[in-house]
């Protein structure tokens, strides 16, 4: 499974570009096959860009991916295991605690996979804003 940072942040704007129709397209979302397992590492940066300790970490999967502590024996609650049991979207979502109290959430889609099944589907969407109405 590849890494991919779950992040709630939403792009710039590029203020230069003045009048376009297409929207940035986010990242493409991480996939697992059915019955494949990795690992998930939650993470946050305060606005200084340092990193933020978390004390707790309470971690929901809503879709066909079961989360699991990684390691019985650690009790980093910011990482976990993770296994897909069957094909579909699988929201994943975290809620944190920092240090200094300060609550945080992060969420991420990933889709499960068969093997042998079409592995990645594009959708095109072109936008076009609303005519200025006339003074």
């Amino acid at each position: 499974m590849a890494t991919h940072p779950a992040q709630l942040e939403q792009p710039k704007a590029d203020p230069h570009k003045t009048g376009s129709t297409q929207q940035d397209t986010p990242p493409p979302r991480p996939q697992m096959e059915v019955g494949g397992t990795g690992t998930a590492k939650v993470s946050f940066t305060d606005e200084a860009g340092g990193d933020v300790k978390l004390t707790s970490a309470e971690w929901t999967s809503m879709g066909p991916v079961k989360i699991e502590p990684n390691d019985p024996e650690n009790t980093d609650p910011t990482t976990v295991k993770l296994t897909a049991t069957a094909p579909g979207r699988a929201p994943i979502k975290v809620s944190v605690v920092s240090e200094s109290g300060a609550p945080a959430e992060a969420a991420i889609e990933i889709m499960v996979i068969e093997t042998g099944t079409p592995v990645t589907g594009t959708i095109d969407v072109t936008l076009t804003p609303p005519a200025k109405k006339a003074k």
